[in-house]
């Protein structure tokens, strides 16, 4: 599944299967509750079934998908053509729209011969829609506008229904079994069913799950796959394909969800009922947790797809693709003899992601990155196993050394296994990642693309707003430009699809970008991965109004940094009592303190970034603050001077990015504690003199913090932490847990905690949101006082806690979706909704200003920050320009003024706005945060 022609096949996947699903005729799924339930296998469906479609008020979302933008493309295809004039006819002949509108269907797709696509539809008689259609049939019988007949077959009676006064129309066949009706213009599916109805034999159709208050799911089985192939493409092109396909995974059921420009099908991969020692390929994949996909910054822009694999354990990994290989027929008279030593020495160089970039037009020239944890001694390691030797003839000036490859040496790694096909030419090594190449030419492009800034990664670039909105982690992934692989499917279909294809090719070519992800997610007794395919459709430019881009927000001048400013800013105040001065540091590590005016009062450049938030200290005891932060390595203790406090910065008890600090005065006489946090889950704790306290030394939790771990007095002294295992500590001052904790909340939480102090221990209340919506509401005594589910509208739906923005006790709720995003109040009641393009991960900060609450929404992708009321309605009628970070507000309630602070690039951006007075009785329309 893993040589070039298998690649160019997965490519003509996509499309086909999107052709496939468009002969059905409808796309638009809005809502999927996320609990499961298993209940009777849907009966009657013929093991033939390449494709099983089960929809939900199918009038309404087809016109929901005309009203979309994917739909508006798509309704012009002669797919789509028929089925608004046949609802049309259906009202217009006495069908009641609303039952139409309501109506659920059931249809399994056949592929019956080369040139035939067969259907059968499912009507559930207990439902009203049906018994209208039913009593509709039975009026045009009793007009005479068609002829009913009835025959017998093997103890079954097939109703057949014709107009005879029109030619060349089909015939229906009917068949009433149980609870439903069968309907098919194949007399031969419908003599199938009675054929598995007389012999009583279990079908090995995978069974399918139903998911409750659902709108509509595909089911995939893929060992009937090339039988719908061949009707598409050429016969060397469709067997190939499908031999590939039906090694690949047995069965897939997906929930279909359709936004403006966003078509996602998600769901899970089955196991085989009637197959079980069948390898397929989707076994070989790491059974542990993904990783995120770190190659945007080095992908070309150029690069048409990209394969990508992350694992923990690269020998398992590797033992599990080496036996998919070799109980595949086609593998077992080519087995490599490996060499163990060999594959030992270059195995141990992987660290946990590996993936192979195809670069285009023509789909020749490859890049294969693999992420190493040895980059001092991988040189050394390459050379012993003689993989490279001596630097190659041809090289690029100032760039990294290029080296020729020996192949047979590359053939024991595991790369080589997951791309048997994949021929290296040259290697060279580029920060933490050995990078391959089958040609000078594909080295090239990459350097150019680094040079030039032109990567998957760059800011604002299609494919990292396409990027944003696929799964962040995952064990395979593979991401498509379909700019670049739409020639290549059709000249794949046979002449007639071909000619459909290029006459329609303007619309298909509106779908820029196509992903497909697998993600781990193991059961009780079996192995089951999540199933991900997002089809990214590229909006117009003429959606966006021409007033908006003429307009401008104006802006008053602050301050230019030097370099791209890289932290958010912090507001902090100071002895003088003036208006909150300015810290903020640049992509130089210079950090930059500035007066009330954007005056610069010094500047100092640091060992790295700032880490954690910048947070008040007066050491001295002279009140007098002095600022305290910490980068990967230090503790930074700077007076309003610029200066470090005497014997500053002090060493990390641990280095990396995921420090957090935090200083405790237990009884404000400014006798300070310095806490401080690693990635691990410890907990460190130094007096004033910075010298280890016994119990802290570290104390260890044994996970990640959600939250940097804080003090709190209520009669007795608490530590307070929260872990993304969803583990809530409380502590006392010798680091010993409390009676009542930890609690272990079952599920991961990202979110901050919030807490709302009482006059005793009980009333103090702790409150957690979980990624899924559950809140949960604990006191210091470890007792759950309350949990509920905030409403969830949709399986990809998260939600995301928001404190109110200085005292944190109040808070707001986000749920944020594939194309929308809701605001909700703490009991999780609807404020507003707003409409936005994509999962990336957006801002949310809430702030309350007396009777006066402010929602800031910021796209770091579109650089705009976006500010609501409570009621939803826009205080300005632009964004504002932000590069991602977190805004600061101020406000004056007798004026109604507005100050914004934001930055971009290199500027710090002050806006001063004027908030309306407005009735509750008007109506506002705001543009969507999908509009700018």
């Amino acid at each position: 599944m893993h040589n070039l022609s298998v690649l160019k096949k997965l490519l003509l996947t996509f499309a086909v299967l999107l052709i496939a699903l468009g002969s059905i005729g409808y796309f638009y799924y809005n809502r999927w509750k996320k609990d499961v339930q298993q209940v009777a296998a849907i009966p009657y469906i013929l093991e033939s079934s390449a494709l099983v479609c089960d929809l939900e008020s199918v009038g309404k979302q087809w016109a929901n998908f005309r009203e979309g933008a994917i739909g508006q493309d798509l309704s012009m295809l002669p797919f789509f053509t028929n089925v608004q004039p046949s609802l049309t006819f259906l009202v217009q002949a006495g069908v009641d729209k609303n039952l139409l509108d309501e109506l659920s269907l059931i249809i399994s797709i056949h592929g019956l011969s080369e040139e035939e696509i067969g259907y059968v539809f499912y009507l559930d008689i207990r439902k009203p829609t049906t018994n209208s259609l039913l009593a509709f049939l039975e009026n045009q019988r009793k007009n005479n506008k068609y002829k009913f007949e009835t025959r017998n077959y093997a103890g079954y009676s097939i109703t057949s229904v014709r107009q005879p006064s029109a030619k060349g129309t089909k015939t229906l066949y009917m068949l009433k079994q149980g609870n439903y009706i069968m309907l098919s213009f194949s007399e031969l599916l419908i003599e199938d069913i009675i054929r598995g109805l007389s012999y009583k034999e279990r079908s090995a159709f995978l069974s399918m799950k139903k998911t409750s208050y659902k709108q509509g799911s595909l089911y995939i089985n893929f060992p009937k796959i090339p039988s719908l192939l061949r009707v598409f493409l050429k016969q060397e092109y469709g067997c190939k394909l499908g031999t590939q396909l039906v090694g690949a995974l047995p069965a897939a059921q997906l929930e279909l969800k359709l936004s403006n420009h966003y078509l996602l099908l998600n769901g899970v991969t089955k196991n085989s009922l009637t197959s079980s020692n069948k390898s397929y390929w989707i076994d070989g994949l790491a059974k542990d947790n993904p990783n995120s996909f770190r190659l945007a910054s080095y992908i070309p822009s150029s690069c048409a797809v990209v394969q990508y694999y992350t694992f923990k354990d690269a020998e398992m990994f590797a033992n599990a693709m080496c036996s998919y290989r070799n109980k595949q027929r086609n593998d077992q008279a080519t087995t490599f003899k490996e060499n163990r030593s060999i594959k030992n020495s270059l195995n141990s160089l992987l660290k946990s992601d590996f993936g192979r970039c195809t670069l285009g037009p023509d789909l020749t020239d490859q890049l294969l990155f693999i992420h190493i944890n040895n980059v001092e001694r991988a040189t050394d390691i390459l050379e012993e196993v003689k993989l490279i030797a001596v630097p190659g003839e041809q090289q690029i000036s100032k760039w990294s050394t290029i080296y020729p490859v020996n192949n047979q040496v590359f053939k024991n790694w595991l790369p080589s296994i997951i791309f048997p096909d994949f021929e290296p030419q040259l290697l060279t090594i580029l920060d933490n990642y050995i990078i391959l190449a089958n040609s000078f030419s594909a080295l090239k492009q990459l350097q150019k693309a680094h040079e030039q800034g032109n990567t998957w990664g760059t800011e604002n670039s299609r494919q990292q707003r396409f990027l944003s909105s696929t799964l962040e982690s995952a064990n395979f992934s593979m991401f498509i430009n379909l700019e670049y692989a739409w020639p290549l499917v059709t000249q794949r279909l046979k002449p007639a699809w071909k000619a459909v294809f290029d006459k329609h090719l303007g619309n298909f070519r509106k779908f820029g970008y196509a992903s497909l992800q697998f993600v781990n997610t193991p059961q009780v007794d079996q192995q089951v991965h999540s199933m991900n395919i997002l089809l990214a459709h590229v909006a117009n430019k003429e959606e966006v109004s021409p007033s908006l881009q003429a307009d401008k927000t104006p802006t008053l001048p602050f301050f230019q940094t030097e370099a791209p400013i890289s932290s958010r800013l912090f507001f902090v105040e100071t002895h003088k009592k003036d208006d909150p001065h300015v810290l903020v540091q640049d992509a130089l590590d210079q950090l930059y303190f500035l007066d009330n005016v954007g005056k610069l009062v010094w500047k100092k450049k640091l060992e790295g970034p700032i880490l954690t938030d910048i947070l008040l200290i007066d050491l001295y005891k002279n009140n007098k603050w002095q600022y305290a932060c910490a980068t990967s390595d230090s503790l930074h203790i700077i007076d309003y001077t610029g200066q470090e406090v005497s014997h500053y910065p002090k060493k990390s008890p641990q280095s990396g990015k995921d420090v957090k600090i935090n200083i405790i005065d237990y009884s404000g006489d400014k006798n300070y504690r310095f806490l401080m946090t690693d990635s691990r889950g410890n907990i460190y704790l130094r007096d004033a003199q910075y010298r280890p306290l016994p119990g802290w030394n570290p104390k260890s939790l044994h996970a990640p913090f959600a939250i940097t771990p804080f003090h709190i007095r209520v009669y007795k002294d608490y530590f307070i932490s929260l872990q993304t295992n969803g583990m809530l500590s409380a502590l006392n001052r010798r680091g010993q847990l409390y009676p009542g904790f930890p609690i272990k909340i079952q599920e991961n939480v990202y979110n901050p905690l919030i807490i709302q102090r009482g006059n005793h221990p009980s009333t103090t209340r702790l409150i957690i949101l979980t990624e899924e919506g559950k809140l949960y509401t604990y006191n210091l005594l470890g007792a759950l006082q309350n949990k509920i589910q905030i409403p969830k509208t949709d399986y990809t739906a998260r939600f995301i806690l928001c404190p109110e923005v200085g005292s944190g006790n109040s808070y707001a709720i986000v749920r944020q979706d594939l194309d929308q995003v809701a605001v909700l109040d703490e009991q999780g009641n609807l404020l507003f909704e707003k409409k936005q393009e994509g999962e990336q991960t957006l801002n949310y900060q809430y702030y309350v200003f007396g009777s006066y609450q402010f929602y800031a929404i910021t796209d770091p992708v579109k650089k705009k920050t976006y500010l609501y009321d409570v009621a939803g309605k826009a205080i300005h009628h632009l964004p504002l320009d932000n590069s991602g970070q977190e805004i600061k507000l101020f406000f004056t309630e007798t004026t109604r003024q507005l100050l914004v602070y934001t930055s971009l690039n290199k500027s710090i951006l002050k806006y001063e706005l004027t908030v309306e007075e407005r009735l509750e009785t008007t109506k506002i329309e705001d543009p969507d945060l999908s509009a700018a």
